[in-house]
């Protein structure tokens, strides 16, 4: 039987363990080609090292945007967090998204087909219980840069999709009349099975048509 995914090459950030590395089986599971990519291989914070990173693939169809973590650092009071500290999550979590993204676009509406989706997290909707500022502030933001996608680039056949474990921001195409529209919903436990479960739903034909939130499948 083939698989839904046949045919369609995915990208996956931060695929060293974990959930990246859940979502990269799962997508090679349903036939997919996957590229996983983790910071040991490819600096995803450079402009350069992105951009000849993605001209070696061709025309990639899935981006999962899963690069990102708190850096090792903890929580501590604003006024000692220093210049460098906020920098390093803000790259780590959101340039790194925006610099992948802007990477797999122009490819994805010559074919008007894609599926884009960035891992944020719970802490991003509320408050991080880590207590770190940049992280919470960098995973809200890319919840924001997900219904921006949506609305820019529904038109053009491509999703956008943002997964937090413990909640989910989910963005559809436009419709015919051009507009994106979003919806929330809950995803349960945040185990990498539960975020592939949510992947395979948001790379899956259903993600163009379906407003109402779901539970994430597995």
């Amino acid at each position: 039987m083939t698989k839904r995914l046949t045919g369609r090459t995915a990208v996956v950030t931060g695929t060293a363990h974990g959930i990246g590395a859940g979502i990269a089986a799962a997508l090679q599971d349903n036939g997919a080609v996957v590229h996983g990519v983790d910071k040991d291989t490819v600096d995803l914070t450079s402009v350069t090292a992105v951009r000849e990173f993605f001209a070696g693939l061709g025309g990639i169809d899935i981006l999962v945007n899963n690069a990102g973590g708190v850096c090792g650092q903890i929580g501590r009071p604003l006024e000692d967090v220093s210049d460098q500290d906020w920098r390093e999550i803000l790259d780590a979590n959101l340039t790194t998204s925006f610099l992948c993204t802007r990477a797999v676009v122009p490819a994805m509406k010559e074919r008007s087909y894609g599926r884009i989706i960035t891992i944020s997290s719970a802490a991003g909707l509320s408050v991080s219980k880590t207590g770190i500022q940049a992280y919470a502030s960098a995973k809200a933001a890319q919840i924001g840069f997900t219904r921006q996608l949506a609305h820019e680039l529904g038109p053009f056949g491509i999703t956008a999709n943002c997964i937090a474990p413990g909640s989910s921001c989910r963005t559809r195409p436009a419709s015919g009349s051009g507009t994106a529209t979003a919806a929330t919903a809950s995803a349960g436990s945040s185990t990498a099975s539960r975020c592939a479960g949510w992947e395979l739903l948001a790379t899956s034909p259903m993600a163009s048509c379906s407003s109402r939130p779901r539970n994430p499948p597995g």
